[in-house]
Protein backbone atom coordinates (compact mmCIF):
# COMPACT_ATOMS: atom_id res chain seq x y z
CA UNK A 1 0.00 0.00 0.00
CA UNK A 2 2.60 2.46 0.37
CA UNK A 3 3.86 1.86 -2.62
CA UNK A 4 1.11 2.88 -4.62
CA UNK A 5 0.84 6.02 -2.05
CA UNK A 6 3.98 7.08 -3.56
CA UNK A 7 3.20 6.53 -6.68
CA UNK A 8 0.26 8.99 -6.45
CA UNK A 9 2.24 11.61 -4.53
CA UNK A 10 5.06 11.39 -8.04
CA UNK A 11 2.50 11.71 -10.10
CA UNK A 12 1.18 14.80 -8.49
CA UNK A 13 4.46 16.26 -7.70
CA UNK A 14 5.86 15.63 -11.67
CA UNK A 15 2.20 17.32 -12.44
CA UNK A 16 2.52 20.32 -10.36
CA UNK A 17 6.31 20.61 -11.56
CA UNK A 18 4.84 20.81 -15.33
CA UNK A 19 2.29 23.28 -14.70
CA UNK A 20 4.90 25.63 -12.85
CA UNK A 21 7.57 25.10 -15.77
CA UNK A 22 4.64 25.91 -18.50
CA UNK A 23 3.76 28.94 -16.55
CA UNK A 24 7.39 30.26 -16.72
CA UNK A 25 7.35 30.34 -20.20
CA UNK A 26 7.36 34.37 -21.64
CA UNK A 27 4.87 33.81 -24.43
CA UNK A 28 2.54 32.08 -22.05
CA UNK A 29 0.76 28.77 -21.44
CA UNK A 30 -2.19 28.60 -24.06
CA UNK A 31 -3.10 25.21 -24.66
CA UNK A 32 -5.17 24.57 -27.90
CA UNK A 33 -7.63 22.07 -26.88
CA UNK A 34 -10.10 22.49 -29.86
CA UNK A 35 -8.40 19.09 -31.13
CA UNK A 36 -9.98 16.94 -28.33
CA UNK A 37 -13.43 18.38 -28.42
CA UNK A 38 -15.82 16.22 -31.22
CA UNK A 39 -16.64 20.51 -32.80
CA UNK A 40 -17.86 21.05 -29.72
CA UNK A 41 -15.38 23.29 -28.38
CA UNK A 42 -14.57 25.44 -31.56
CA UNK A 43 -14.63 29.26 -30.90
CA UNK A 44 -14.22 30.61 -33.74
CA UNK A 45 -17.50 32.16 -34.30
CA UNK A 46 -16.94 33.83 -30.91
CA UNK A 47 -13.86 35.45 -31.88
CA UNK A 48 -15.63 36.62 -34.86
CA UNK A 49 -18.25 38.07 -32.93
CA UNK A 50 -15.69 39.62 -30.34
CA UNK A 51 -14.09 42.17 -32.91
CA UNK A 52 -17.31 43.33 -34.85
CA UNK A 53 -17.05 47.04 -35.32
CA UNK A 54 -18.90 48.60 -32.15
CA UNK A 55 -21.70 51.47 -33.51
CA UNK A 56 -21.10 54.54 -33.95
CA UNK A 57 -21.29 57.16 -30.72
CA UNK A 58 -23.63 60.27 -30.72
CA UNK A 59 -22.07 63.60 -30.38
CA UNK A 60 -21.61 63.40 -26.63
CA UNK A 61 -19.77 59.92 -27.41
CA UNK A 62 -22.44 57.54 -26.02
CA UNK A 63 -22.96 54.26 -27.03
CA UNK A 64 -26.39 52.92 -26.56
CA UNK A 65 -27.14 48.97 -26.61
CA UNK A 66 -30.08 47.25 -26.00
CA UNK A 67 -29.91 46.84 -22.34
CA UNK A 68 -27.09 49.13 -21.40
CA UNK A 69 -24.84 52.30 -22.33
CA UNK A 70 -21.38 53.04 -22.79
CA UNK A 71 -19.81 56.47 -22.82
CA UNK A 72 -16.28 56.63 -25.69
CA UNK A 73 -13.26 58.89 -24.02
CA UNK A 74 -11.21 61.24 -25.50
CA UNK A 75 -8.31 61.42 -24.94
CA UNK A 76 -6.65 62.94 -21.64
CA UNK A 77 -9.78 63.21 -20.44
CA UNK A 78 -10.81 62.38 -16.70
CA UNK A 79 -13.52 60.54 -15.44
CA UNK A 80 -14.96 63.52 -13.67
CA UNK A 81 -14.83 65.29 -17.37
CA UNK A 82 -16.45 62.57 -19.50
CA UNK A 83 -19.25 62.92 -16.55
CA UNK A 84 -19.62 66.65 -16.73
CA UNK A 85 -19.72 66.33 -20.39
CA UNK A 86 -22.59 64.05 -20.58
CA UNK A 87 -24.52 65.05 -17.46
CA UNK A 88 -24.25 62.25 -15.01
CA UNK A 89 -22.40 62.35 -11.60
CA UNK A 90 -19.14 61.91 -11.23
CA UNK A 91 -19.11 59.66 -8.50
CA UNK A 92 -21.58 57.40 -9.04
CA UNK A 93 -19.84 57.14 -12.75
CA UNK A 94 -16.28 56.37 -11.04
CA UNK A 95 -17.67 54.09 -8.87
CA UNK A 96 -19.38 52.04 -11.18
CA UNK A 97 -16.52 51.64 -13.59
CA UNK A 98 -14.18 51.25 -10.39
CA UNK A 99 -11.97 54.21 -11.28
CA UNK A 100 -10.84 57.09 -9.18
CA UNK A 101 -12.69 59.87 -10.28
CA UNK A 102 -9.87 61.76 -11.51
CA UNK A 103 -8.68 58.88 -13.59
CA UNK A 104 -7.33 60.10 -16.86
CA UNK A 105 -8.22 58.34 -19.40
CA UNK A 106 -6.88 56.82 -22.85
CA UNK A 107 -8.47 58.05 -26.46
CA UNK A 108 -11.28 55.25 -27.13
CA UNK A 109 -11.28 54.27 -23.58
CA UNK A 110 -15.41 52.66 -22.66
CA UNK A 111 -17.10 53.09 -19.48
CA UNK A 112 -20.02 51.74 -18.73
CA UNK A 113 -23.07 53.96 -17.75
CA UNK A 114 -24.71 53.58 -14.26
CA UNK A 115 -27.84 54.93 -15.61
CA UNK A 116 -29.23 55.57 -18.66
CA UNK A 117 -28.86 58.79 -20.70
CA UNK A 118 -31.26 60.53 -23.01
CA UNK A 119 -29.57 59.68 -26.29
CA UNK A 120 -28.35 62.75 -28.62
CA UNK A 121 -27.80 63.35 -32.55
CA UNK A 122 -24.73 60.87 -33.54
CA UNK A 123 -21.94 62.07 -35.78
CA UNK A 124 -24.19 61.57 -38.94
CA UNK A 125 -27.21 63.86 -37.11
CA UNK A 126 -29.60 61.51 -36.80
CA UNK A 127 -31.08 61.01 -32.94
CA UNK A 128 -31.04 57.98 -31.38
CA UNK A 129 -28.29 54.97 -30.87
CA UNK A 130 -25.32 54.17 -33.32
CA UNK A 131 -25.29 53.50 -36.73
CA UNK A 132 -24.98 49.32 -36.66
CA UNK A 133 -28.51 47.95 -36.71
CA UNK A 134 -27.46 44.70 -34.97
CA UNK A 135 -26.97 46.91 -32.11
CA UNK A 136 -30.49 47.45 -32.41
CA UNK A 137 -33.85 45.40 -31.43
CA UNK A 138 -37.27 45.61 -32.64
CA UNK A 139 -38.27 46.75 -29.65
CA UNK A 140 -36.51 50.21 -29.24
CA UNK A 141 -38.55 53.00 -28.88
CA UNK A 142 -38.68 56.38 -30.01
CA UNK A 143 -39.71 58.64 -26.93
CA UNK A 144 -39.76 61.91 -29.26
CA UNK A 145 -42.47 60.75 -31.43
CA UNK A 146 -43.92 58.64 -28.64
CA UNK A 147 -44.45 61.74 -26.68
CA UNK A 148 -45.81 63.66 -29.43
CA UNK A 149 -48.47 61.15 -30.62
CA UNK A 150 -49.87 60.88 -27.40
CA UNK A 151 -49.62 64.77 -27.15
CA UNK A 152 -51.93 65.30 -30.36
CA UNK A 153 -54.17 62.58 -29.67
CA UNK A 154 -54.88 63.94 -26.13
CA UNK A 155 -55.39 67.21 -27.91
CA UNK A 156 -57.81 66.09 -30.86
CA UNK A 157 -59.99 64.38 -27.55
CA UNK A 158 -60.03 66.39 -24.89
CA UNK A 159 -62.87 68.32 -24.47
CA UNK A 160 -62.42 71.82 -22.66
CA UNK A 161 -63.27 72.44 -19.54
CA UNK A 162 -66.04 74.85 -18.87
CA UNK A 163 -64.56 78.32 -16.71
CA UNK A 164 -67.70 77.96 -14.44
CA UNK A 165 -68.76 74.90 -12.69
CA UNK A 166 -72.15 73.62 -12.87
CA UNK A 167 -74.87 74.28 -10.33
CA UNK A 168 -74.88 72.04 -7.75
CA UNK A 169 -78.51 69.74 -7.98
CA UNK A 170 -80.96 70.89 -5.56
CA UNK A 171 -83.06 68.04 -3.49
Amino acid sequence: MVSRISRVRLILVAGVAATTLAACDNQGFDMDMRRFGKGGLDTTDAARQAVQDRPQPDSRGIITYPNYQVVVANRDETVTAVAQRIGVDPGALARYNAVAPNTVLNAGAVLALPTRVAAGPTANGTAGVGTNPSALTAGTIDITSLANNAINKSQGSAQPASATPSPAATA
